[in-house]
């Protein structure tokens, strides 16, 4: 009688790393949805990790609805960037559709949870010229926003900036929640909609695509603009955020400036009309208080029981959404070397997820070098940890100094200086891309200031965007810095003076510029 041997079971895959999961979120999101990891809050990258499954199963596409689900940007709320409103009010007219005799055709990409497209169809609503003749689509890549950008009703953290009197004509409270007037979704429709994927509306007359590309990659910023061009009729318009990378002027829109509310038309052939006149216009209705006496009343049914519109008063007090919890995390060394492998994945991450797809993976501290813990606390008072991160730039850590400013911005996203530092210490240390996010958020909280102002039109052209744009912003930070004495060290610089501030004006081109004071 014989025995079996006894069969020998393959032993379990080992599981992936956080580090080998990192640069396959970095892969995949990158070629799905045109996004870059550097681009997100650290704190965000490690939730996802935290329950992101194996390489395997991310790649195949199982976990899209995970990935749209952590990836969103839900900084949104009604009348963001008003003064593109009011633009949009006062050329709409004159645009293909309604000039023809037609209905405005609007397209809200990335639209979020939907505040851009209730604001679009209040503002338009109220502009007498069109009649009502109007639609505005909404899409996004996340079928979570959508949903609640149907359903139309918000918390009082979509009406932060604003007095309640601004928005009565069509946002309702009902108890704490701001409920839109139903007769706006005659004009309205939401669908999910991924802009890495093509199929881009037809038609458009107008369409807004703002804060979104910030989050992009460049070669999918570029892959954008051509769609977005695409999806415009001749002589429609293109309005982006301030803070989002401008189009190519290779792309072929017109750059108007409309007292300083930008957008891009698409160029209609041998027709090319001007923009009208916007100084004099007057502010659409929606889009200012209005008398109460003067308020007609809704006639649509409203769906429960409302409170009655209060009276004009200063915006409300609202706390910020509470962090969804995170667990107990990763340790500080690790944490930091994730900062720092999504800067160096910035520069690299084409060759980072290259070495996955063979199988190399590299070790946790692989990519970049080590970062060693902090052994002290880090100041939590703003400026004391924008002096901190100069310090450790100075004393030779410039990698762990912009890894902790990443982390420092995420803790303190308002803060100018913070942002101002992160964006100095990334660029220093070659990081063109990332340091350029951190200069559209400073310069979208100062827009008058010099030094965001240098910041983001020096980056832009170290970038190859010598547009109209960057040099603007270069002239106006060299007006004010022209007027100092070379010696003097102007606020946001990082102790580097005017005389070497006015050397990045006139060769932004060149890193050495860069080096720290």
């Amino acid at each position: 009688m014989s025995v079996d041997a006894p069969s020998s079971s393959p032993s379990a895959p080992r599981p992936a790393s956080p580090i080998e999961k990192l640069l396959v979120l970095d892969e995949v999101i990158s070629q799905r949805f045109g996004m870059s990891i550097s681009c997100y809050p650290r704190a965000l990258i490690e939730r996802l990790i935290e329950v992101l499954p194996e390489p395997a199963v991310v790649r195949s596409g199982e976990a899209d609805a995970l990935l749209r689900q952590h990836l969103s940007i839900g900084e949104t709320h009604f009348l963001r960037h008003r003064d593109q409103f009011e633009v949009l009010c006062q050329v709409a007219p004159g645009l293909p559709g309604p000039a023809s005799g037609g209905a405005l055709s609007v397209w809200s990409a990335a639209c979020s949870s939907g505040e851009e497209v209730w604001t679009l169809a209040a503002a338009l609503r109220a502009t007498p010229a069109l009649q009502g003749r109007f639609s505005v689509l909404g899409t996004d890549f996340n079928p979570e926003s959508i949903r609640k950008a149907e359903q139309g009703r918000y918390r009082a953290w979509s009406m932060r900036g604003l007095a309640l009197d601004e928005v009565a004509e069509w946002l309702w409270a009902e108890g704490d929640v701001y409920a839109v007037d139903p007769a706006l979704r005659a004009h309205t429709r939401f669908a999910v909609g991924n802009l890495m994927e093509g199929g881009y509306p037809p038609g458009q007359d107008v369409i807004f695509c703002r804060n979104v590309l910030i989050y992009f990659r460049p070669d999918a910023i570029k892959k954008v603009y051509q769609g977005l061009f695409s999806a415009l009729k001749p002589g429609g318009v293109l309005f982006v955020a301030a803070t989002d990378p401008q189009p190519e002027a290779s792309l072929g829109f017109e750059v108007i400036d409309a007292n300083g509310a930008r957008y891009f038309r698409r160029p209609d052939g041998a027709r090319v009309v001007a923009p009208r006149p916007v100084a004099a216009a007057p502010t659409p209705a929606a889009l200012r208080p209005a008398p109460a006496a003067a308020r007609p009343t809704p006639v649509v049914a409203r769906p429960v029981p409302v409170v009655a519109r209060p009276a004009p008063v200063a915006a409300p007090q609202v706390p910020a959404p509470a962090a969804e919890p995170s667990g107990p995390g990763p340790s500080p060394s690790i944490a930091a070397r994730w900062s720092a492998l999504r800067g160096q994945m910035a520069q690299d991450a084409a060759t980072a997820a290259d070495l996955v797809r063979r199988g190399g993976a590299p070790s946790p501290v692989a990519p970049v070098a080590p970062v060693a813990p902090v052994a002290a606390p880090l100041p939590d008072e703003p400026a004391a940890l924008a002096a901190h991160l100069y310090g450790l730039a100075r004393a030779g850590q410039l990698h762990e100094a912009i890894a902790h400013a990443a982390d420092a911005v995420d803790g303190h996203p308002m803060d100018l200086g913070l942002r101002c530092a992160a964006a100095w210490l990334a660029a220093e240390g070659g990081l063109v891309e990332v340091a350029s996010v951190h200069a559209r958020q400073a310069l979208f909280l100062q827009p008058d200031a010099a030094v965001p102002n240098l910041l983001v039109g020096a980056l832009l052209i170290r970038q190859g965007q010598r547009g109209a744009y960057a040099q603007q912003r270069l002239v106006r930070a060299q007006a004010a810095l022209a007027a100092l004495p070379p010696e003097a060290q102007p606020p946001l610089s990082g102790g580097r003076t005017a005389e070497n501030l006015l050397a990045i004006v006139r060769e932004p081109h060149d890193p050495k510029h860069f080096a720290r004071a």
